[in-house]
């Protein structure tokens, strides 16, 4: 909707000598607009302002504004308008020396007024959701023997702020949410927890983010900005995927966690920081240490507590129980009376192999409630890879009459998983039934490269 102006040139009196089409639509309901009808009877809003005519007068060019005032005509449509009364440049040569403007505002306002209204009920959801977001960070579910080794671990991490710390596992085991655990149990959410994808962005716009910038750094840093680690202060910096840092970055890196000091981008001043850093990845550092992709220094550094998450297919009934947590907080959400997951379904879900681990049991619960039309999720409502969806029992093995050396054979296996899996230490893992971390350690037992 265009806004349109309206005036009318008024005198010392405030009385109206000339006027448009647009000034007399505005004026009061059931009023007529006419040459020396008085301004606030057209305009009621404007009672009472003899003083500031009288400084307008003295002050030729400036003005005095109303906004937002609220207009019904008689064709009882309702308008926002902002009214201004201005002083002309000559005032004591005019006969009207006044100009009177009115500004048909209504779309900006209100638009305006939607974005107040908006941003309040943002901050009263962020009110009442705050609790329960630090009782769930402050939760891990599962009853699993690894979840239960996991939680004991993050207890004792939480009372060591000043720790770096290294979150390790595949892809979607909830490494963000482990990283929030962290930070609430040791700061109980009263300092910033400050979350940074390192694969997100390119270097040189990472190195922004991270470091901040004073004002000309570089083309279009028109002010100076705080970067995250400036904004971690006191708290929690987690760094997600930091093995996609580029060489670069890392040493930049190693020398905020050593020194505790960083420069922003276009300072020779060094800034003092405190806070704790998180780092999470699914790679293995390791080998990325030997292909020099990543510096020995620094992941020694991240090094110092080590929590690796076990992928979802080796967790057994905690599947379940995330199963129901996701189904109660998808209930809520999509307004269903969907209570729980019906027998077929719970086998579906213990066969899975869960290459997506977490995240793609939430999406997959998600996407089963938005469509469910019982009260209970069946193995049909999972939209499960049928390849993938049910595994085959693993064949039985015969002891040899002349019996075996049992490591030669568990050797040939590791070996034999690893050429399958193309190198891949995780694949290989899951080929035979085993933990990352377990595959390591019998890795190393062989001495298998």
């Amino acid at each position: 909707m265009p806004e349109e102006t309206g005036f009318a040139l008024v005198d010392r009196d405030l009385r109206v000598e000339q006027f448009s089409e647009l000034f007399a639509r505005f004026a009061a309901p059931g009023q007529t607009v006419a040459a020396g009808s008085k301004l606030e009877e057209l305009y009621p809003e404007v009672f009472g302002l003899e003083e500031i005519v009288a400084h307008l007068l003295d002050a030729p060019g400036e003005s005095f504004a109303i906004v937002c005032v609220h207009r019904e005509t008689s064709a009882q449509e309702e308008y926002l308008l902002d009214l201004k009364l201005v002083a002309l440049t000559a005032p004591a040569e005019a006969r009207a020396p006044l100009l009177f403007t009115v500004t048909d505002r209504t779309a900006r306002h209100r638009l305006q007024q939607q974005a107040i209204q908006q941003k309040n009920e943002l901050l009263l959801m962020q009110a009442m959701l705050g609790p329960q977001q630090q009782v769930l960070a402050k939760s891990i579910l599962g009853n699993s023997p690894a979840m239960m080794q996991l939680k004991a671990a993050v207890q004792k991490i939480a009372h060591a702020p000043a720790s770096t710390i290294l979150l390790q596992g595949e892809s979607g085991t909830g490494k963000s949410h482990v990283a929030r655990m962290i930070h609430y149990l040791t700061f109980d959410g009263q300092m910033p927890f400050i979350e940074l994808n390192c694969a997100a962005l390119p270097e040189n716009l990472l190195e922004a983010e991270l470091f901040g910038y004073e004002k000309g750094a570089f083309t279009n840093a028109l002010k100076a900005k705080k970067g995250l680690i400036e904004e971690a202060e006191g708290g929690t910096l987690f760094l997600d995927e930091i093995g996609e840092l580029t060489p670069n970055l890392q040493a930049k890196l190693l020398h905020v966690i050593e020194t505790r000091k960083f420069r922003r981008l276009g300072s020779n001043q060094e800034q003092q920081v405190h806070m704790r850093c998180l780092a999470a990845t699914n790679r293995d550092l390791k080998t990325a240490i030997a292909e020099k992709k990543f510096r020995e220094d620094l992941y020694y550094r991240l090094n110092v507590v080590s929590l690796t998450l076990p992928p979802l297919r080796e967790l057994g009934d905690d599947i379940i129980l995330l199963a129901e947590q996701f189904i109660e907080r998808y209930r809520l959400e999509f307004k269903k009376n969907v209570t729980g997951l019906e027998e077929s379904a719970r086998r579906l879900l213990r066969q899975y192999d869960w290459p997506g681990n977490v995240r793609e049991l939430r999406n997959l619960i998600e996407r089963a409630m938005i469509f469910c039309e019982t009260s209970s999720l069946k193995a049909s409502d999972l939209a499960l890879p049928k390849t993938l969806a049910a595994q085959p029992p693993s064949p039985s093995f015969l002891l040899p009459e002349q019996g075996l050396q049992l490591e030669e054979l568990e050797k040939s296996l590791l070996q034999q998983a690893l050429e399958r899996a193309h190198g891949n230490k995780t694949r290989a893992a899951t080929l035979l039934g085993l933990s990352r971390d377990t595959f390591r350690y019998r890795l190393e037992k062989f001495d298998i490269a």
